[in-house]
């Protein structure tokens, strides 16, 4: 019953990492084009540097995700388990530094909001990587051995708040969703002023149809 348990805990990782790749590469597909135009094509900046090194650093979580998979000693899939922790939250960290940014020039360089959510932000990833380290170090996040060679890592079955950061991240983005959505009423609304050229769409779009959803929807995505 509990190889059984193990082999499910193992396909299911199996199907979320080819689910993640799928979605990142149809991404990829319908934006490649517009990076090459307003990224590539851009003078060098500290922000051109940022954004390319979260867009590709995602690469690297996919190969440690391979190896999880394809891993058989127990000690390696130790550090890889690690190094997979660690990746994503450096990870999650780049992608809100930029949404915070983003945020921020939606509420008109209001500096209290760019310090509030980088505080956020940052006290956040020092709290989960703290935890982090000390559930590995205390050996709470452990794999176990799969028995026939069977290559994988899979999670001791003892661990059962392992959805605890998903939902400390989806608090999060809850957050910066409900401060976007403020700015953006607004602007359809006609009450506020958007001189910065990459937010002026969101002016123009409003004018154009006049529906409020709509707006709502491309500001989500």
């Amino acid at each position: 019953m509990q190889l059984s348990e193990d082999l499910h805990q193992l396909r299911l990782y199996q199907y979320f990492d080819g689910i993640a790749l799928a979605i990142y590469l149809y991404d990829y597909s319908l934006t490649f084009a517009r990076e090459l135009e307003l990224i590539w094509a851009s003078k060098w900046t500290t922000m051109k540097s940022v954004f390319l090194f979260d867009r590709y650093f995602i690469i690297v979580n996919f190969i440690i995700q391979h190896l999880l998979l394809t891993t058989r000693p127990t000690t390696g899939c130790q550090g890889l388990g690690e190094a997979f922790a660690y990746v994503t939250l450096i990870g999650v960290f780049l992608s809100e530094t930029i949404l915070s940014l983003r945020l921020w020039v939606m509420w008109r360089n209001d500096k209290r909001v760019l310090v509030g959510l980088l505080a956020m932000f940052t006290g956040t990833t020092v709290l989960l990587a703290y935890f982090g380290a000390k559930y590995f170090g205390d050996g709470i996040y452990k794999f176990k051995a799969l028995p026939y060679d069977i290559k994988g890592c899979v999670f001791d079955t003892q661990i059962k708040n392992w959805y605890n950061t998903y939902f400390v991240n989806l608090i999060l983005d809850a957050v910066v969703l409900i401060m976007a959505l403020i700015p953006t009423i607004r602007i359809c609304e006609g009450d506020a002023h958007v001189s910065v050229p990459s937010l002026q769409f969101l002016t123009a779009l409003c004018t154009k149809t006049n529906r409020t959803r709509e707006l709502l929807l491309v500001n989500i995505a």
